[in-house]
């Protein structure tokens, strides 16, 4: 099985009619349907988890994973 992915795509979105290029660069987005951020970091705070939100919007993509690999269980780091 394949997946059709893009690592460290520029984060890109229409406003006004116009594309609007940002700086800031998605960790991962797969198949256009899901975005993918990868942390290792003591806690995720809440600004990450309503940064991840705020992307997804810009991008129109419904569904995104923070995962953070510094959890002491993978299982705990994942929002």
């Amino acid at each position: 099985m394949e997946f059709d992915f893009k690592r460290n795509a520029p984060l890109e979105f229409d406003y006004l009619g116009k594309r609007v290029k940002t700086a800031t660069q998605l960790d991962f987005v797969i198949g256009d349907s899901l975005l993918l951020q990868v942390r290792s970091q003591e806690a995720i705070t809440k600004q990450k988890e309503q940064q991840k939100e705020s992307m997804l919007k810009l991008c129109l993509i419904r569904t995104g994973l923070l995962v953070n690999f510094n959890a002491p269980k993978l299982r705990k780091g994942i929002h």
